[in-house]
């Protein structure tokens, strides 16, 4: 557990030096340790899943990041319901990075190099540039950090 919490750690320093590659190494080692020490249905896993779809967005590889918030959407809908905050936000998300995965997919290349493209944006309600992935990741961790806290509770009061 210490382990996937250093590199996350590390991951997050890295992403505040705009070390963004670096950072999702990391991010994938942490993710590989709390696979195998905690299972695929765990909150700890789905916030290193989303942590790991930050990171690609903080290199516009949307695709990526779609595919692992997927899965932190999956373990946070199996064991807190559709109505929980952090399945909410994620879902949030998932619209957020289809919408992006969209609009780089139909650009043409001459289009990407045109600062006066006729390519539609597509706007989003929540902000995915590079500065603010380290601080949403604080955030997702320290959420799941009281979810833990209160499951744990739960368990010793049954």
């Amino acid at each position: 557990p210490e382990r996937a919490a250093n590199l996350t750690n590390i991951a997050v320093i890295l992403q505040e030096q705009n070390r963004f590659n670096e950072a999702l190494e990391y991010l994938q080692e942490a993710l590989n340790c709390n696979l195998h020490t905690f299972g695929p249905l765990d909150l700890r896993t789905a916030a290193t899943y989303h942590a790991v779809a930050m990171a690609h967005v903080s290199v516009q590889h949307y695709r990526e990041a779609l595919e692992f918030e997927k899965q932190c959407y999956n373990i946070y809908k199996a064991l807190l319901g559709d109505e929980d905050k952090l399945t909410i936000q994620s879902h949030t998300w998932l619209k957020d990075f289809t919408a992006k995965a969209v609009d780089k997919a139909v650009q043409t290349p001459a289009s990407i190099l045109t600062p006066t493209s006729k390519t539609p944006a597509v706007r989003s309600s929540f902000s995915t540039s590079r500065q603010s992935v380290p601080s949403q990741l604080r955030k997702t961790r320290n959420d799941v950090g009281r979810l833990n806290l209160k499951l744990a509770q739960a368990k010793d009061q049954n």
